[in-house]
């Protein structure tokens, strides 16, 4: 509570002091509910209440509520300020149970009534209440203002020019005995739940960071909650406190400390622990125990079932591409690539995404096919490639080498963070090893024709027939056929749109005899071409009869019939691997040269950066051939990873920028056998691999010479840039990543500019479309007359209204014709002590720098021609002894606000006159006496 002597010996300018040093107290405080609460009185012949305890629970509102206190004038009576503290101290008025009681006596001591005076500030003082008193003005009397005085008196009583002192030491005192936000932190915890079958889930925390409480996220499973473990720890953080030495018994910490389990159900299933701590105490204070307010701090933690499996856009109907796609089903290469995008969590209907867990991973396995029951395959269960889960969208896979074709099964499994597996299945046939042989006892020739002449004449006008019935097979198919039909899956793990039904290679097997898939015909008829490579479509009889209506059989007519047998590896046409001349067969011009073959042989010269050469040779059935020679050079190693950096080449790296467009470098990219050839680059919202970089929007490959790059950043948000440099082998090095950039375009936003000391006449301004009042402290106020909120429609808005501080819980009706314009009025101050105050508003990317600078009007702003601009050494005040001003002189100050992203604002706060002369009395004051 601030009691305020206004009796005439104080005079209006030691009024005025009081009220500047209640303004300057009540900034330095936390102000509000749970934290301090002010009241504030005055006194002449009576005592005036000009609000209580609670009345006020913003800064702002009491700061403004003492700014309208007038001065009165009058005698001193100040037993009855004494006595009407007192009586305020009560619950009626807003004091607190348990709270400290606090009064600052304002006076020079010099009462109407010295004896009750004294007995109403020992009244006070066994109240409870510790008192501060301050004289004011130079003839004080010592003994009244040492009653006042809680003891000892060195401590309590303050002369009128020690107003900082008293400061230091009220919100010292408030600062050690109130413990403010101190609420209890949640070091660690940790939730586990088990179902009845003992399969456990647990909470995790976030990758890279600690395992503190903080970090702990909510966890899915598939499982039903039968048992719930957990622990926890909890402490109340005050090692910044230090009790004052006046203060007896202090004790603070953790008073209470629980867990619910909380079961949520919206839509989906939801298990939740619910970590409920109080902190609180008590301290001693001039023999009186105060206890601290508990402050209470919750964490929940909570499990999600989810028992639904990832699907695949085409099971869902919203896509018509596969689940799982392969570069190539018959293949003679060894590598192929993997593709499978479109997969999602699913969650209930009705829910939210938040009951879906999310895809974990993907993982491939390759699995070969081998006999299972007569006539059938089966997937083996050895996997035949390393497991390697990623959060990808695409993989290749090698192949086995092998000395047979071979039929493999490659498996997608998607599970997602509740452990909920779904799997998928395509094949893929290899074969680079057979070719098509004869069995030279079985014949191959015309039934229709009679035996006796070796089956070359036909003595009929009928069909001709021919068979070649297991005359033709594949010589590495004789005792394993990889074209059989498949088994169904004994655990039903691929379905529907999961299996391979269709295609090249289906479940259903690929139609063949002895490992021939394809047979064609042609018909000669006395040397003319009838038909030319006919499918024969029931292969499988090894026989075909022609009927008349194609052969028109005549006497004597020759017919000659020619059989063109395939299987899966023969090279077809109008494909990227083969190459189809003019006359002849096509022929496969991609193969694959296995260079430790050279090793077995004893051929090689080494494994590592050398040379080999590869010759081919090209020979028509002419015997006219020729050769071409390839050398290779064998590098097996990656090259060796660099640096990353944000700005130019030579220059620090840089963490914030205002720029759209991006100038990053990279440097230390090596490679010492065959060099970089290129470079794969990508600027994301996280750090890229290299299965993921080219899928980045933003993505550019670069030659192995360049060294830094520029992008334009689409929006503003945090960047990272990754870079992956490939040798000539094309092996690709780690991807490393910059430590990211912060895109801030944005500058700083000033506001709630405070001069202390400075007066404004009541003036009206618009801004924003709305009328506001500008008071003598420097608050504005939303003018509530809709008259005036109209004519601001159509008005220019005045910059200087939204630099002062609002205060939000006023509105004043004011005839806005009968104040002045804003942009009419100055600022004034009573001397050339700068004490200014700010707030900034800087949400992206941190304040970095302040300055403040002064100029004789505001066309200086770029370069201030009184005082040049200072760094503020504390980024939201200045304080500037003697400036310089001289009396009547006209400035504005300036204040440039600079975020990290070097982003600047300046806000001009002005005009400011120095008034440092007095009032003048224009006539001799009358004195009349009536009787």
């Amino acid at each position: 509570m601030l009691v305020l002597d206004e009796s005439g010996s104080i005079t209006l300018t030691n009024f005025g002091k009081m009220l500047t040093f209640s303004e300057d107290l009540v900034q330095s405080l936390n102000i509000g509910t749970g934290e301090a609460m002010i009241a504030f009185l005055t006194y002449s012949y009576s005592t005036r209440v000009h609000f209580d305890f609670n009345t006020y629970s913003t800064k702002t509102a009491v700061i403004n509520a003492i700014s309208n206190v007038d001065y009165s004038s009058g005698g001193t009576n100040t037993a009855d300020a004494l006595e009407t503290a007192r009586l305020h101290y009560a619950t009626a008025y807003g004091k607190r149970d348990n709270a400290l009681s606090l009064a600052i006596v304002l006076t020079d001591g010099k009462s109407n009534d010295k004896s009750s005076t004294l007995a109403q500030a020992q009244k006070l003082l066994d109240h409870g209440v510790t008192v501060y008193c301050i004289g004011i003005g130079s003839n004080l009397d010592e003994e009244e203002l040492k009653a006042i005085a809680s003891n000892p008196n060195d401590h309590y009583l303050i002369s009128s020019t020690d107003f900082d002192e008293l400061t230091t030491k009220i919100t010292g005192l408030v600062e050690s005995l109130c413990i403010n936000n101190v609420i209890p932190t949640f070091t660690t915890c940790h939730m586990e739940i088990q179902d009845n079958n003992g399969e456990i889930a647990q909470s995790t925390h976030t990758i890279g960071l600690s395992s503190e409480c903080k970090n702990q996220q909510d966890f899915y499973g598939k499982y039903q909650v039968h048992y719930a473990s957990t622990n926890f720890e909890v402490y109340a953080d005050i090692s910044g406190l230090t009790a004052p030495t006046s203060a007896g018994d202090f004790a603070y910490g953790i008073t209470d400390a629980k867990v619910q389990m909380i079961k949520k159900s919206i839509t989906g299933q939801t298990f939740c622990l619910r970590y409920i701590a109080d902190a609180g105490g008590y301290v001693e204070y001039n023999r009186k125990n105060y206890t601290y307010a508990k402050t209470t701090s919750t964490r929940d933690l909570c499990y999600y079932f989810d028992d639904v499996a990832p699907k695949h856009c085409k099971d869902t109907g919203t896509c018509s591409s596969e689940p799982l796609i392969l570069s190539k089903e018959i293949t003679r290469e060894r590598n192929i690539t993997v593709t499978f995008s479109g997969w999602q969590d699913p969650f209930p209907t009705g829910a939210t995404a938040v009951f879906a867990s999310g895809i974990k991973s993907y993982e491939l396995y390759l699995y070969e096919m081998v006999d299972g029951a007569p006539g059938y395959l089966k997937m083996d269960t050895t996997s035949l490639i390393p497991a390697n889960k990623c959060t990808c969208s695409s993989a290749s896979i090698s192949l086995p080498n092998s000395t047979h074709p071979a039929l493999y099964a490659v498996v997608l499994e998607v599970v997602d963070i509740a452990l909920n597996p779904r799997h998928a299945r395509r094949f893929v046939f290899r074969d680079d090893v057979s070719k098509i042989a004869v069995h030279t006892h079985n014949t191959f020739g015309a039934t229709s024709a009679t035996n006796i002449t070796g089956h070359k004449w036909q003595i009929n006008h009928g069909d001709i027939c021919f068979q070649w019935r297991d005359r033709f097979y594949n010589d590495k198919m004789v005792h394993f056929n990889p074209l059989n039909p498949i088994e169904p899956d004994p655990h039903n793990h691929f379905q529907g749109t999961y299996e391979s039904t269709n295609g090249a290679m289906s479940t259903s097997g690929t139609p063949n005899v002895h490992g021939i898939t394809d047979f064609y015909y042609s018909l000669y008829r006395d040397g003319v071409l009838v038909t030319e490579n006919e499918t024969i479509t029931n292969f499988e009889m090894q026989s075909i009869c022609l009927l008349p209506s194609l052969t028109s059989l005549l006497d004597g007519q020759t017919f000659v019939f020619r059989l063109l047998m395939k299987d899966l590896e023969t090279c077809p046409s109008g494909t990227s691997d083969c190459y189809c001349p003019s006359v002849g067969p096509c022929h496969y011009r991609n193969f694959t040269v296995h260079l430790n073959s050279l090793i077995a042989n004893n051929t090689h010269l080494g494994n590592h950066n050398r040379k080999y050469f590869i010759e081919v040779k090209v020979i028509n059935i002419a015997r006219l051939e020729t050769s071409e020679r390839v050398n290779i050079l064998v590098d097996e190693s990656p090259p060796e990873e660099g640096v990353v950096s944000e700005g130019s080449p030579g220059s620090v790296d840089i963490d914030y920028t205002s720029q759209q467009d991006l100038l990053f470098h990279w440097e230390g990219f090596i490679d010492h056998e065959s060099g970089i050839k290129f470079y794969h680059v990508a600027v994301s919202d996280v750090c890229l691999t290299p299965d993921n970089i080219t899928f980045a929007t933003i993505f550019q490959e670069l030659d192995g010479a360049e060294s830094d790059y520029v992008v334009s950043l689409p929006k503003e948000g945090k960047y990272y840039v990754t870079v992956i440099a490939y040798n000539h082998a094309v092996m690709p090095s780690r991807a490393v990543c910059s430590d990211g950039i912060t895109f801030d375009s944005s500058p700083p936003i000033i506001f709630n500019v405070t001069l202390q000391n400075a007066r404004i006449p009541m003036a009206s301004a618009c801004y924003g479309g709305e009328s506001w009042i500008v008071g003598p402290r420097g608050l504005r106020v939303k003018d509530g007359s809709n008259f005036c909120n109209f004519n601001c429609s159509s008005k220019n808005d005045v910059n200087l209204v939204r630099l002062l501080p609002e205060d939000i819980e006023r509105k004043r009706n004011f005839n806005c014709d009968t104040l002045l314009s804003l942009e009419m009025v100055n600022i004034y101050l009573p001397d050339d002590h700068i004490h200014l105050y700010w707030n900034v508003t800087e949400n992206e990317s941190q304040l970095s720098k302040t300055y403040v600078g002064i100029g004789s009007n505001p066309s200086t702003v770029s370069g201030p021609d009184i005082i040049a601009y200072e760094e503020a050494k504390h980024l939201t005040f200045y304080k500037k002894q003697h400036a310089g001003i001289g009396n009547g002189d006209q400035i504005y100050i300036f204040i440039k606000a600079i975020n990290k992203a070097s982003a600047e604002s300046t806000a001009i706060f002005g005009p400011l006159i120095l008034d440092q002369s007095k009032p003048v009395c224009q006539g001799k004051p009358e004195v009349k006496v009536e009787y």
